[in-house]
C-alpha cells in the first residue's frame, strides 16, 4: 500500500494543467527510478510495471498516459539490451539521463506544434479540442 500511496503522491506532484497526462506519468516513473531502492533490473522493470497499473487506474486508462508508459517501458527494455557489460547503477544513470531527454523532446515539440497550430487559428473562430460523438447524437444532426 505504500508504494502506490507513493506512485499516486508523485504522480499528483508531477501532473498540471499544463502538462499532459504522458509526461507527468514519465516524470513520475523517472522519479520512481532515481528515488527507488531496487537493486536489479528485473526487480527495477516489475515496480515500474506496478506504477504503471496503479497510474492507469488513477488516470481511467487516459490514452495520452497508456502511450507515454509503453513508450518509456520500451525505452527502458532497449537500455537493458545495450547495457549488458554496465552495472546496474550505470545502466539507472543511463535510464535517467534519456528520459530527462526525452520529456525535454516532447515538451520542446508541444510548444512547436501549439506555434505552429497558432498560426491557421483566427480570432473567435470555433475549434474542437476532441469529440466523442456517439452514433445516436451524430444521427440527431443528419
Amino acid at each position: 500500500m505504500l508504494f502506490e500511496e507513493n506512485v499516486r503522491r508523485v504522480l499528483n506532484e508531477k501532473s498540471g494543467p499544463e502538462i499532459s497526462e504522458g509526461i507527468a506519468a514519465v516524470r513520475t516513473l523517472l522519479e520512481l527510478i532515481n528515488s527507488g531502492d531496487a537493486t536489479t533490473f528485473s526487480e527495477l522493470v516489475t515496480k515500474l510495471r506496478t506504477a504503471v497499473k496503479i497510474m492507469r487506474e488513477c488516470t481511467n486508462e487516459s490514452i495520452s498516459m497508456t502511450s507515454g508508459c509503453e513508450l518509456f517501458m520500451r525505452f527502458i527494455s532497449n537500455i537493458r539490451d545495450e547495457g549488458r557489460d554496465e552495472s546496474f547503477e550505470q545502466c539507472k544513470t543511463l535510464m535517467l539521463e534519456r528520459g530527462n531527454k526525452f520529456v525535454k523532446k516532447v515538451d520542446s515539440s508541444r510548444l512547436r506544434i501549439a506555434k505552429l497550430g497558432s498560426q491557421h487559428i483566427k480570432e473567435n473562430s470555433v475549434s474542437i479540442k476532441y469529440a466523442i460523438i456517439s452514433f445516436d447524437y451524430y444521427n440527431n444532426f443528419k
